[in-house]
């Protein structure tokens, strides 16, 4: 399957209107943006920073809605969850429509974060939101090529409209300080960060801290709002630092200060945690840190072997990430 050579293809001498409804500076966003700006012809971006969501969609369908009337480009290229924007902008149909669907609605909200009842008319009208967004595109980005064959076949669309766009870190910020990081006084430092997803099984590397809580050797660095949205108690894991948000800048700096890096994902039970890739890992690589993986379709599809900085376990078993943890740690201790 293609990776993103049509994507570059259908950019070449086109004006792009980039549209997102997520912070422009989001790692996908990112990605995207650079990639039009190098190909394309001339470049509109829309986005908002604002922190009411409600309001922000307020105004970039408004910024949408004249740009669509009076503005000048071909393509329309809409970012992170584009179901928001095009059943309410049938004038998209006269440009051609580039979507990246990064995330299924219908699958987040409903079989990842059960907020809605499956079979309920939401998540029906979820499900139908999701193949008419794939209807409406001429081309469709996703991040691996087992996302194309589930969405394929779950929403009958035809696997050719469909290009692979891997994640990549932004190498301006993740710069790495030493290449041959040495661990301090016998600890080992293991970090993860995250937005705190039911697929990516937090819960996991938690109950794996717990198993090594008693040995001594090993602290946790955990970013994003665990406390919040887990309602733990922070008293119950001694060896875990819990932070809830940093700037990339200070993200950066805190991995340079990490000896491992647990990537993902590690539940075992939900079938998008199979079939994607980690953002985070893409970060990781660029810190040179090793990494620690969840044995999955997705990461064996980017990541085919195990190498020295790049290591699987089987996802939604704690034993295994604790019992690879201390295999690594030691490997470290001995070549320092």
């Amino acid at each position: 399957m293609r990776c993103f050579y049509l994507l570059k293809q259908m950019l070449k001498h086109q004006s792009i209107l980039f549209v997102t409804t997520k912070n422009k500076d989001y790692i996908r966003n990112v990605q995207e943006i650079k990639l039009i700006q190098k190909f394309a012809k001339g470049t509109i971006i829309i986005s908002e920073a604002s922190d009411f969501y409600l309001l922000k969609l307020l105004k970039i369908y408004f910024k949408v809605l004249i740009k669509l009337c009076f503005g000048r480009f071909q393509t329309v290229f809409i970012g992170f969850s584009p179901q928001l924007l095009t059943p309410f902008f049938p004038f998209i149909k006269k440009k051609v429509l580039i979507v990246d669907f990064f995330i299924s609605l219908y699958e987040t909200l409903v079989i990842e974060r059960q907020i809605i009842k499956n079979k309920s008319f939401l998540a029906k009208w979820f499900f139908w939101l999701d193949g008419y967004t794939l209807r409406q595109a001429q081309w469709i980005i996703v991040d691996t090529q087992a996302d194309a064959l589930y969405f394929s076949k779950t929403f009958q669309i035809p696997l050719n409209k469909f290009e692979i766009l891997y994640l990549e870190g932004d190498q301006s910020i993740y710069v790495p300080k030493s290449a041959n990081r040495k661990t301090r006084n016998g600890l080992c430092e293991v970090v993860y960060f995250g937005s705190i997803l039911p697929m990516q099984g937090v819960e996991i590397i938690l109950e794996a801290a717990n198993l090594l809580r008693s040995q001594n050797k090993y602290q946790f660095t955990i970013v994003g709002p665990v406390l919040k949205k887990m309602k733990i108690s922070p008293a119950n894991y001694p060896n875990v630092n819990f932070i809830t948000y940093l700037p990339q800048a200070e993200l950066a700096i805190l991995l340079n200060h990490s000896d491992l890096a647990l990537g993902g994902h590690f539940n075992g039970s939900f079938d998008k945690a199979n079939r994607v890739i980690p953002g985070k890992v893409f970060i990781y690589q660029l810190m040179q840190l090793p990494i620690i993986l969840g044995d999955s379709t997705g990461n064996r599809e980017l990541f085919p072997n195990e190498t020295t900085f790049l290591h699987y376990v089987e996802r939604g078993n704690a034993q295994a990430l604790a019992n690879k943890i201390i295999e690594i740690a030691e490997k470290k201790l001995e070549n320092n």
